[in-house]
């Protein structure tokens, strides 16, 4: 019995020792050889009508490079190609084109009609602390400042806590929970989003998701509630990114698990932005507004590819023209010539949105598995010379044949020090 239990425990050990070589080795690997991605940026130039890049490179050679898809530009061509962006710079040396002379002479409109927002997937991916701030929308001094309460969720309604004295404020309380039944909002609210930065010039409150998947907006003003049933009703409803700007075109975007609708300012009106291949749990989108077009780039991984996939849109959204970079996440010859070789497999350890971790197995060679049966077999002739039966050492066979390098390093560091107490004493 006791024989059996030091085999199993043996057995154990051996194959999670595998399994955790399996994760570290090839992510140390990429470390050591695969050389780090270069950034890039892409642009759309209104001047060429097409689409400009910006390429740094890092390590001891590092560089940056500035070229489009038929020809490359020195730094200064580069900017002059991006005039909305740069126009600070061509505006005061007297470079801005003469295409757009009339923003050059009033950059105000250039301010006024230009907006940036970003989303990155750990947005959604962090912790969030289940308290939202709701800002007085019409403050006294004309700035917005900190309230002196935060609101929870709860099963019956919206729940204020006073921060200094950590009490509830019953009478608030059951003023914005009422104000939202009276809207038919649906107890308890999912989620509720905001952007609760006092660095703005106004804001536009909160955005929640009831319990059936109805969307109300919420607003505070005067000390009051100001609801509105938007009407937006969807059941996949990952996030909504709030984004206050003057130009007061949209509130921000709805995220769902594969699209980017933006909530506009015209009744809620939802406008899809033109993204083919968005995931919610690991895309990056950036959105830029500018008076004459309007641009979203979309950056994401499949496998070992690194993809921006990045719109020019007219300022009613009609797309113009559209562009994918691909480039290896990893780009060192080394790395990529030599890791089929290497590694038989590959295990990720990766994090979920709900913070859940998972493993995938990924990137199965059949170089590598053949190199390591290869290596099993001579594992096996070893051992008939040395006159030792195969049938003791069936599981390092195993671990070669399979697992590799993984298998390979574990029988070595590990093979003599846990003894198969099954093997009549006969050493491994």
């Amino acid at each position: 019995m006791k024989s059996n239990i030091h085999h199993y425990l043996r057995t154990f050990i051996l194959i999670s020792t595998v399994a955790l070589l399996s994760i570290a080795l090839p992510d140390m690997y990429k470390k050591f050889f695969g050389s780090k991605l270069n950034s890039i940026f892409v642009g759309y130039s209104p001047i060429d009508e097409n689409f400009v890049y910006r390429e740094s490179s890092f390590g001891k050679n590092s560089k940056t490079t500035y070229y489009s898809k038929t020809e490359t530009f020195k730094k200064d061509e580069y900017i002059g190609k991006l005039p909305l962006m740069y126009y600070r710079y061509l505006i005061n040396r007297d470079k801005f084109p003469e295409e757009l002379s009339y923003l050059g002479e009033d950059p105000a409109l250039i301010r006024e009609y230009t907006q940036y927002f970003r989303f990155r997937a750990n947005e959604i991916n962090r912790k969030q602390i289940p308290l939202h701030t709701l800002f007085e929308a019409n403050p006294k001094y004309g700035r917005l400042e900190q309230p002196k309460d935060m609101y929870r969720l709860t099963e019956n309604g919206i729940q204020f806590v006073n921060l200094s004295t950590n009490q509830v404020d019953k009478e608030k309380t059951l003023l914005f929970t009422k104000a939202l039944q009276e809207e038919g909002a649906s107890f308890p609210i999912k989620r509720a989003f905001s952007n609760p930065n006092v660095r703005k010039s106004f804001d536009e409150g909160a955005f929640m998701v009831d319990g059936k998947n109805q969307v109300f907006h919420l607003k505070m003003i005067d000390d009051k509630p100001v609801v509105n049933n938007t009407s937006i009703n969807m059941e996949d409803i990952k996030y909504i990114k709030v984004d206050e700007n003057g130009r007061k075109e949209f509130y921000g975007a709805l995220i769902t698990e594969d699209s980017v609708h933006l909530i506009t300012y015209e009744n809620y009106k939802l406008i899809k932005l033109p993204l083919d291949k968005f995931d919610y749990k690991t895309s990056s989108l950036s959105f830029r507004v500018s008076p004459i077009h309007k641009f979203t780039s979309l950056t994401y991984y499949e496998g070992d590819k690194h993809h921006i996939d990045s719109t020019a849109m007219n300022l009613d959204y009609s797309v113009v023209q559209r562009d994918r970079v691909i480039r290896d996440r990893y780009s060192s010859e080394i790395y990529s010539n030599i890791i089929t070789i290497i590694f038989p497999f590959i295990l990720e350890l990766s994090k979920g949105h709900d913070y859940h971790y998972s493993l995938k197995l990924k990137d199965i060679s059949m170089i590598s598995l053949g190199i390591s049966l290869i290596l099993g077999l001579l594992y096996i002739v070893l051992l008939r010379k040395n006159r030792r039966n195969p049938n003791y050492y069936k599981l390092n066979i195993l671990l070669i044949i399979f697992g590799g390098i993984y298998g390979i390093i574990t029988i070595l560091t590990l093979g003599k020090i846990l003894k198969n107490y099954d093997m009549d004493k006969e050493e491994l």
